[in-house]
Protein backbone atom coordinates (compact mmCIF):
# COMPACT_ATOMS: atom_id res chain seq x y z
CA UNK A 1 0.00 0.00 0.00
CA UNK A 2 1.38 3.40 -0.94
CA UNK A 3 2.09 6.07 1.67
CA UNK A 4 -0.63 8.39 0.30
CA UNK A 5 -3.27 5.66 0.58
CA UNK A 6 -2.10 4.80 4.10
CA UNK A 7 -2.39 8.42 5.18
CA UNK A 8 -5.88 8.69 3.65
CA UNK A 9 -6.89 5.45 5.41
CA UNK A 10 -5.73 6.83 8.77
CA UNK A 11 -7.52 10.14 8.15
CA UNK A 12 -10.81 8.42 7.44
CA UNK A 13 -10.34 6.13 10.45
CA UNK A 14 -9.89 9.26 12.59
CA UNK A 15 -13.01 10.81 11.01
CA UNK A 16 -15.02 7.81 12.23
CA UNK A 17 -13.78 8.35 15.78
CA UNK A 18 -14.34 12.12 15.62
CA UNK A 19 -17.88 11.86 14.21
CA UNK A 20 -18.85 9.44 16.99
CA UNK A 21 -17.59 11.93 19.58
CA UNK A 22 -19.22 14.92 17.85
CA UNK A 23 -22.58 13.16 17.66
CA UNK A 24 -22.34 12.41 21.36
CA UNK A 25 -21.29 15.95 22.38
CA UNK A 26 -23.19 18.19 19.95
CA UNK A 27 -25.97 15.99 18.61
CA UNK A 28 -27.19 15.45 15.08
CA UNK A 29 -28.92 18.82 14.62
CA UNK A 30 -25.74 20.87 15.10
CA UNK A 31 -23.75 18.62 12.78
CA UNK A 32 -26.43 18.90 10.10
CA UNK A 33 -26.45 22.69 10.45
CA UNK A 34 -22.67 22.73 10.02
CA UNK A 35 -22.95 20.59 6.88
CA UNK A 36 -25.69 22.87 5.49
CA UNK A 37 -23.44 25.90 5.90
CA UNK A 38 -20.51 24.02 4.39
CA UNK A 39 -22.62 22.97 1.39
CA UNK A 40 -23.75 26.57 0.84
CA UNK A 41 -20.12 27.71 0.78
CA UNK A 42 -19.17 24.83 -1.54
CA UNK A 43 -22.06 25.64 -3.87
CA UNK A 44 -20.85 29.22 -4.17
CA UNK A 45 -17.58 27.94 -5.62
CA UNK A 46 -19.76 26.56 -8.45
CA UNK A 47 -17.51 23.75 -9.60
CA UNK A 48 -19.26 22.00 -12.50
CA UNK A 49 -19.88 18.26 -12.35
CA UNK A 50 -17.65 16.14 -14.54
CA UNK A 51 -16.30 12.61 -14.86
CA UNK A 52 -13.45 13.31 -12.45
CA UNK A 53 -16.04 14.14 -9.78
CA UNK A 54 -17.70 10.77 -10.39
CA UNK A 55 -14.37 8.99 -9.97
CA UNK A 56 -13.68 10.98 -6.79
CA UNK A 57 -17.08 9.97 -5.40
CA UNK A 58 -16.50 6.27 -6.05
CA UNK A 59 -12.95 6.45 -4.68
CA UNK A 60 -14.03 8.16 -1.45
CA UNK A 61 -16.93 5.71 -1.01
CA UNK A 62 -14.59 2.75 -1.49
CA UNK A 63 -12.13 4.16 1.06
CA UNK A 64 -14.89 4.59 3.64
CA UNK A 65 -16.04 1.01 3.07
CA UNK A 66 -12.46 -0.25 3.44
CA UNK A 67 -11.90 1.64 6.69
CA UNK A 68 -15.22 0.42 8.08
CA UNK A 69 -14.07 -3.19 7.66
CA UNK A 70 -11.09 -2.65 9.98
CA UNK A 71 -12.86 -0.75 12.73
CA UNK A 72 -13.29 -2.02 16.25
CA UNK A 73 -16.98 -1.21 16.02
CA UNK A 74 -19.08 -1.22 12.89
CA UNK A 75 -20.17 2.29 11.98
CA UNK A 76 -23.86 2.89 11.47
CA UNK A 77 -25.30 4.26 8.26
CA UNK A 78 -25.58 7.72 9.82
CA UNK A 79 -21.88 7.93 10.66
CA UNK A 80 -20.84 6.58 7.25
CA UNK A 81 -23.15 8.98 5.43
CA UNK A 82 -22.03 12.00 7.43
CA UNK A 83 -18.37 11.25 6.72
CA UNK A 84 -18.98 10.54 3.03
CA UNK A 85 -20.99 13.75 2.62
CA UNK A 86 -18.35 15.80 4.47
CA UNK A 87 -15.52 14.43 2.34
CA UNK A 88 -17.46 15.09 -0.86
CA UNK A 89 -18.04 18.68 0.20
CA UNK A 90 -14.33 19.04 0.96
CA UNK A 91 -13.69 17.99 -2.66
CA UNK A 92 -16.16 20.72 -3.79
CA UNK A 93 -18.65 18.13 -5.03
CA UNK A 94 -21.86 19.98 -4.24
CA UNK A 95 -24.38 17.86 -6.15
CA UNK A 96 -24.30 15.13 -3.50
CA UNK A 97 -27.28 14.96 -1.16
CA UNK A 98 -27.38 13.66 2.39
CA UNK A 99 -30.76 12.15 3.19
CA UNK A 100 -32.21 10.82 6.40
CA UNK A 101 -35.45 8.90 6.25
CA UNK A 102 -37.80 6.85 8.38
CA UNK A 103 -39.99 3.87 7.62
CA UNK A 104 -43.28 3.50 9.50
CA UNK A 105 -43.65 -0.25 9.55
CA UNK A 106 -41.51 -1.91 10.68
CA UNK A 107 -40.12 1.23 12.22
CA UNK A 108 -36.59 1.98 11.10
CA UNK A 109 -34.44 4.92 10.18
CA UNK A 110 -31.72 5.15 7.58
CA UNK A 111 -29.23 7.71 6.29
CA UNK A 112 -27.71 7.69 2.84
CA UNK A 113 -25.92 9.89 0.33
CA UNK A 114 -27.09 10.33 -3.23
CA UNK A 115 -24.92 11.57 -6.07
CA UNK A 116 -26.75 12.47 -9.28
CA UNK A 117 -29.71 10.39 -8.11
CA UNK A 118 -27.62 7.27 -7.39
CA UNK A 119 -27.62 5.97 -3.83
CA UNK A 120 -24.12 5.52 -2.43
CA UNK A 121 -24.75 2.91 0.22
CA UNK A 122 -23.29 -0.47 1.02
CA UNK A 123 -26.60 -1.50 2.58
CA UNK A 124 -29.36 -2.69 0.29
CA UNK A 125 -32.62 -0.89 0.94
CA UNK A 126 -35.61 0.37 -0.98
CA UNK A 127 -35.62 4.14 -0.71
CA UNK A 128 -39.31 4.20 -1.65
CA UNK A 129 -40.07 2.66 1.76
CA UNK A 130 -38.53 5.64 3.55
CA UNK A 131 -40.02 9.07 4.03
CA UNK A 132 -37.23 11.64 3.91
CA UNK A 133 -37.26 13.80 7.05
CA UNK A 134 -33.99 15.64 6.41
CA UNK A 135 -32.16 16.46 3.20
CA UNK A 136 -29.07 18.55 2.67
Amino acid sequence: MKIGKCIQFVKIYIYFIVIKILLYIFGLRRILNFLKRMKARTYLKNRPANEKNSLDVLYIKQQIDNVNIFQIYSAECLEQSLILFYLLLKKNIYNAKLKIGVCKYPFSAHAWVEYNGIVLSNIEFNKKDYSVIEEI
